[in-house]
């Protein structure tokens, strides 16, 4: 992660985003806490404005 991720970061945050989920984890692990809190909120946005578009997305790595 390190440097591309600290760029990634800078990025986000010059672009307005406040909340950005991150996580560093093997292949074998099948728990994912940053994803699963990722799609709460995205479940949680989606049930209290039901007319706004939610966009997420996930890149596996």
């Amino acid at each position: 992660m390190g440097q591309e991720l600290d760029s990634q970061l800078v990025a986000l945050r010059a672009a307005g985003c406040t909340r950005v989920f991150s996580e560093k984890i093997s292949t074998r692990v099948k728990v994912r806490p940053e994803l699963a809190a990722a799609l709460a909120l995205c479940r949680d946005i989606r049930s209290a404005a039901p007319g706004q578009t939610v966009s997420n997305a996930h890149t596996p790595g």
